[in-house]
């Protein structure tokens, strides 16, 4: 699924949502399952991305499950992410921005299951959360449950902001590693 240049705005998000992404395979250096990208408002809710891998050689680099790139105001929430790999580095959540606002972002209630074994390499990684949001002033990560086997290297959590920890609610979230 991909979204590219929208510029909407709060009162009317683009809802991605109650999609089914499984078993894709794919032998490209990217690998993206939800794709969003620009200026937009977005709402990502109730998706199961499953079983989607680009791990057969070394030029499959990067797998993306859910991918919000220079966007804000963004709830990512109650998504089923399982089994996705990349051959390198496997992202379920990827949350990127360095657009200056009051703007917020809301991680809720997902649910990530990622098991390097599925790499079909033997120094994977992993970063299960990737929150570099730069200049939001509002951004809660709260009940996620995290489930992560057999990596090489592994980030939980990924975060920055120019605000220090001001901006966050990071609460009631199970990690189990």
């Amino acid at each position: 699924i991909r979204s590219y240049y929208t510029y909407n705005s709060a009162l009317y998000p683009i809802d991605i949502s109650d999609n089914v992404i499984e078993d894709n395979r794919s032998n490209y250096y990217y690998h993206y399952s939800i794709y969003a990208y620009y200026y937009g408002n977005y709402n990502f809710e109730r998706n199961i991305i499953r079983n989607n891998r680009n791990t057969s050689n070394s030029t499959s680099y990067y797998n993306y499950s859910i991918y919000n790139y220079y966007n804000y105001n963004t709830k990512i929430n109650s998504n089923l992410i399982v089994d996705n790999a990349a051959y390198y580095y496997t992202y379920p959540i990827y949350n990127y921005s360095f657009i200056s606002g009051n703007y917020t972002t809301e991680v809720r209630q997902n649910t990530i299951k990622a098991n390097g074994s599925l790499t079909n390499n033997s120094s994977p990684y992993l970063y299960a959360i990737y929150q570099y949001q730069y200049y939001h002033t509002n951004i809660k990560v709260i009940g996620n449950i995290f489930d992560l086997q057999n990596w090489y290297g592994f980030y939980p959590v990924y975060t920055y902001n120019v605000n220090g920890t001001t901006p966050y609610t990071w609460d009631y979230n199970s990690y189990y590693l």
